[in-house]
């Protein structure tokens, strides 16, 4: 639902210089008034990945994404850390010109205008969905365009490969396991690798993994005993935290002989991203 409204103010400084600024409505409906270039731009959520692949570094992020994230040469983004709940006294000595915030939490929104112009959106949505609101935010519309087609392209040509020298055969399913260190677990349908795994060219889905209705989000939450029903595919991929709590826990779960009749574990087609 994210839009813009075409409608750009310039304002004139004491120096004669001006600000181009352009109103905005966000997820939740609000009219904000923006810069069409935001220079110093504060990230709440995880949609960091976005904004570097746009060129932007922000001023401030939640680091626990880039820390612990798989981002390419993360150590290279210096993004002061805001902290989780955001710390608002450090966003404000950041002085930034945009807010971004992936969720609300409390009055933030509300708080956060006190400080510099902010908006809403939804950092849930699916990758295709996701980044085009990202870029229009940013004043980067066309290029966003740019990046997903190129992703298309590049995903649709590693597929091909994959397809001509036997990696990976026509039909073949897939099942995408996320694992928390409190023993969670969630089949993703949605979001991040599923996107690119369920390509045209890809990974299907069992009939079975399409039925699963989500909790929240793409999270869709299940318990260990119908582990059975809801990993099926000819390979299983697991989302695993790099926490050690998780890494045990995860090591207990491989001991049950449920996982241990799950069909990918018993031809040794189980696969871990971090």
């Amino acid at each position: 639902n994210n839009e813009t409204t075409g409608q750009q103010i310039v304002v004139e400084n004491e120096t004669g210089s001006s600000n181009q600024t352009r109103l905005y409505k966000d997820s939740q409906g609000n009219e904000v008034e923006i810069p069409t270039k935001p220079e110093r731009i504060v990230l709440q959520g995880n949609a960091i990945g976005d904004l570097i692949a746009l060129g932007i570094e922000p001023v401030g992020v939640d680091r626990r994404f880039i820390d612990s994230g798989v981002l390419e040469e993360k150590g290279k983004i210096s993004s002061t850390d805001i902290g989780y709940p955001t710390n608002l006294e450090k966003v404000l000595s950041l002085e930034p010109d945009l807010i971004m915030l992936g969720y609300v939490m409390d009055k933030e929104m509300e708080e956060g205008s006190k400080i510099a112009p902010t908006v809403v959106f939804d950092q849930m949505f699916p990758l295709k969905e996701r980044l085009p609101i990202v870029a229009d935010i940013v004043g980067k519309k066309a290029e966003g365009e740019q990046i997903l087609n190129k992703y298309e392209d590049d995903a649709e040509a590693m597929w091909q490969e994959l397809r001509a020298n036997g990696t990976v055969a026509e039909g073949e399913t897939a099942v995408i396991l996320q694992y928390y260190w409190n023993k969670m677990l969630f089949v993703m349908k949605t979001g991040g690798v599923a996107d690119l795994l369920y390509q045209p060219a890809g990974f299907a889905m069992d009939e079975k993994v399409q039925a699963l209705q989500p909790n929240s989000g793409p999270y869709i939450e299940i318990a260990e005993e119908t582990m059975h029903e809801a990993l099926i595919g000819d390979r299983l991929i697991v989302l695993l935290s790099a926490d050690k709590e998780a890494q045990k826990a995860f090591e207990e779960l491989q001991q049950l002989p449920l996982w241990q009749s799950l069909p990918a574990v018993k031809n040794n087609n189980v696969h871990y991203i971090e």
